[in-house]
């Protein structure tokens, strides 16, 4: 009874993944066996009554692949809201994955917005509807500019890996 998912194109070593607005589970065929393990987290967000489902897709050996994150909690038959890109295999078009840089991100798409949040910056690349963060951590000490409120963004440094890489719906 579980169905959803996104569509892959598939070369030898890496899987391309692309955006589609309703889509269903197809297990990815890879050195002859499926991705099969799937399991179910139940979270909770900000607020009490904020509870939602994540369902974490695994390789046979035990790889986490991807998050994914239905729109609403507890129907079978659902969009999927966003895809969080656990493993390096998944790229986009223009080879952006979990081990890319700010530069690399910089390079490839037009950077929509940076936002702060507790611990990160998040790139947000409407293009692809994707968003990219990177550890506050990673940033040098003037990252904020208090004149205008925003992220310095000479404060990046290019070779900053992403710590997450998510994609996201919107209806």
């Amino acid at each position: 009874p579980f169905a959803f998912l996104c569509k892959f194109m598939i070369s030898p070593q890496l899987f391309y993944v692309s955006r589609i607005t309703i889509f269903k589970i197809y297990f990815i065929q890879r050195t002859e066996q499926s991705v099969t393990q799937i399991n179910k987290k139940v979270e909770h967000g900000e607020f009490a009554d904020d509870v939602y489902s994540n369902y974490e897709i695994s390789s046979p050996d035990s790889q986490l692949l991807f998050t994914l994150s239905p729109k609403d909690t507890g129907k079978v038959n659902q969009k999927i809201n966003r895809v969080l890109i656990n493993s390096p295999f998944f790229k986009t078009e223009k080879g952006i994955s979990k081990n890319s840089t700010y530069a690399d991100i910089k390079k490839a798409y037009p950077i929509t917005k940076i936002e702060p949040t507790e611990g990160h910056i998040v790139l947000t690349v409407n293009e692809i509807h994707a968003s990219f963060s990177i550890a506050k951590s990673k940033l040098s000490k003037d990252w904020w500019n208090a004149k205008t409120k925003s992220v310095n963004t000479n404060s990046i440094p290019l070779n900053a890996k992403i710590d997450d890489f998510i994609l996201w719906w919107k209806d």
